[in-house]
Formats: structure tokens, C-alpha cells, sequence
């Protein structure tokens, strides 16, 4: 795996490392870094630490939600859950990175719209 970057529509940047380190900063009116933290706005990377020893497979990021899928295949969530995104079984948006109660074959792939 190389390193990886991307940015949402909404100024949220996430850095993947090649080792499976996941960084983000930017926008986060809505909890979508996964930095646990309520402030709106990070202006410097800093590491999602709910998932610091667990490598990062794959991410992908809506306007307001993020999904992370780990090499062992458990997948986790954080951000805004209006209608369920996250797929926690209810509807209350989360800060923190939140392990599903679900896994995937690796090689799978997460998706978010």
C-alpha cells in the first residue's frame, strides 16, 4: 500500500499511510475526522487515535461521515448519522471512531455517498 490522500466536498482532508496510520484535519462541523474532538475546524493532521494499532485497510468519506475498514476487516464509523449512515443502529451522530458489529472479507470495500 502507498500512500494516500484525499480531500471530501467540504474540506475534510484524510492521509492514509503506508503503514495504516489515518491522519485527518479540516472541516469537522459534524464529527467527520474521528479526532473525538468538537471543535469545527483542525487545522493540523492529527492521528484518528481510536484506531492507533489497528492498520488501516481502506477509508471512504461522505460530506459528513466517514467508514474505515481495517485489514482484519472490522469496520468503523464516525460522524453525521442522520439517516443511519453509519450503520449503528440508530441515528445519533458520533465523533469518535466507532467499531460496527459487522465484518468484511478483506478485499471488500466500503463506500459512502
Amino acid at each position: 500500500m502507498e500512500n494516500f490522500i484525499f480531500e471530501t466536498e467540504v474540506y475534510s482532508w484524510f492521509f492514509l499511510f503506508e503503514g495504516g496510520e489515518l491522519f485527518t484535519w479540516g472541516n469537522n462541523s459534524h464529527g467527520q475526522l474521528g479526532s473525538g474532538s468538537q471543535i469545527t475546524f483542525l487545522k493540523m493532521p492529527q492521528l484518528v487515535k481510536d484506531l492507533q494499532g489497528i492498520p488501516v485497510a481502506q477509508i471512504a468519506a461522505g460530506g459528513a461521515h466517514c467508514l474505515v475498514l481495517s485489514l482484519s476487516g472490522a469496520v468503523y464509523s464516525w460522524g453525521k448519522n442522520s439517516f443511519g449512515q453509519l450503520g449503528l443502529g440508530h441515528t445519533k451522530g458520533i465523533f469518535d471512531a466507532c467499531e460496527q458489529n459487522t465484518e468484511v472479507e478483506v478485499g471488500m470495500q466500503v463506500v459512502c455517498w
